[in-house]
């Protein structure tokens, strides 16, 4: 129907006994993209900052490939090849945590990121629960909290 609501800008909905229940308009149809959106797009601004923020520490390529899963075959040549838990992995390290050269508690981060990481795996897997208001809230505030980090 989203081809019709297009079109005409609003559908009308009709009940099992055919009768009008509702409607659907182009608002609605946009406040839906935006809430599959923002999520999505919050979670590439945190990945963008992470990748960031272990850039500027610069491990070797072995330290990444130290991380990487055991299972995966994929071949690691930067950042950019780990995936959301290997970089909780690299950074729960106290060694690696050291080599970022800021002044946050590393268990706090990293406790704050495995919250992420559920919340990320339900969007990108496309789990049928739309997100809460706070997992909004605390990608939001992640996304800000890295901005200054």
């Amino acid at each position: 129907a989203i081809g019709e609501i297009i079109k005409h800008e609003v559908v009308l909905v009709a009940g099992d006994d055919r009768s009008i229940v509702g409607l659907v308009t182009t608002a609605d149809l946009s406040e839906q993209l935006r809430d599959l959106s923002e999520a999505f797009l919050l979670l590439g601004n945190v990945e963008h900052h992470l990748r960031r923020l272990i850039q500027h520490a610069r491990f070797t390529i072995e330290e990444l490939k130290d991380v990487a899963s055991p299972e995966s075959k994929r071949t690691i040549d930067g950042v950019g090849d780990l995936s959301f838990g290997e970089y909780i992995r690299l950074l729960d390290s106290p060694v690696n945590w050291e080599k970022l050269h800021i002044d946050l508690d590393r268990v706090e981060f990293i406790k704050e990121l495995n919250a992420l990481r559920l919340t990320r795996n339900a969007v990108m897997h496309f789990r049928a629960d739309p997100l809460g208001d706070s997992d909004l809230q605390a990608l939001r505030h992640m996304v800000k909290f890295l901005r200054h980090i």
